[in-house]
Formats: C-alpha cells, structure tokens, sequence
C-alpha cells in the first residue's frame, strides 16, 4: 500500500480449458483458471482485449474472436487488473490453434 492507495494485486493464469482449439472455431468459450482475477480484469490475445466474464478470484470465461483462430499456431492469453499493472511474472499462458 503507497501513500493511502490500495495495491491492486496482478492477475496470474495458470491453466485454460480447452488447452487446443481447431482453426475456423467460432463462439468457443475458454475456461482461464488462477488467482486473483477481480471482477473488472481484462484479458488480452495477442495483445487485443477480448469479451471475458470473470465468475470470481480463481475463475474467468474468455471467447476468442474469429481472427484469433483464421489460422493454426499459437495466442498469447493474458490477465490485467484495472491498474493497467503487468501480469505476474510477464509470463503469459499459450493456447494452440490446430490445423
């Protein structure tokens, strides 16, 4: 805590549900487990926001948007907190797009 503000703690992902989705999916819902989600997170794929409802501290949905599986590789899924602060360890969670 600084100077009478609250510390915002960062959001980690440890875990996503389905871990592979096929190319061309669409409307799919991603199970994201981990801690300290509040309920304004925000989640990034590669870096883009994208629509997620946070159902407690340890428990969020995340859909993908059509773009994010046009093509097989891998997403860079990331948490943030409203303080805009970096999620811990910088280390995002990575979900395939299979072909």
């Amino acid at each position: 805590e600084r100077a009478g503000k609250m510390t915002i703690p960062p959001p980690r992902i440890t875990a996503l549900e389905p871990e592979t989705v096929s190319v061309g999916t669409t409307d799919r819902e991603i199970a994201v487990t981990g801690a300290d989600f509040l309920p304004t997170c925000a989640v990034l794929v590669n870096g883009a926001p994208r629509r997620a409802v946070v159902h407690g501290a340890t428990s969020l949905s995340l859909w993908l948007e059509p773009e994010d599986v046009a093509q097989a590789g891998t997403l860079s899924i990331v948490a943030r907190n409203p303080d805009g602060g970096k999620p811990i360890d910088g280390a995002p969670m990575t979900l395939t797009v299979a072909g």
